[in-house]
């Protein structure tokens, strides 16, 4: 759900409202980075166990690029890939100095 009430028409869609300096990646100099967390169901339950969820650093994401292009990818195990967008780890990542 975006922040107007509204659902958003994909997960880039309300990735793009949490890029809040615009730059077109959400990475940690966006106010939400902290809090969001990647869920891995290691003992595939379906449900939210002790130590399946991780901060984004933790899980190797230094960044996500929200620009997506929409996909009809199919999986081979069924799962379809509606759109396709980028994550961008720590050892891509080139720091620049802070102008």
């Amino acid at each position: 759900m975006l922040s107007n009430g509204s659902l958003a028409a994909n997960g880039y869609e309300a990735l793009q409202e949490l890029d809040t300096n615009g730059d077109g990646t959400l990475n940690s100099r966006d106010e939400a980075w902290q809090q969001l967390q990647v869920w891995q169901d290691r003992n595939g339950n379906a449900r939210v166990d002790d130590g399946e969820l991780m901060s984004l650093s933790e899980a190797g994401i230094a960044a996500i690029d929200t620009d997506y292009k929409n996909s009809t990818w199919v999986d081979k195990q069924g799962n379809a890939h509606k759109q396709i967008g980028e994550g961008i780890n720590p050892e891509d990542v080139i720091p620049r100095a802070n102008a």
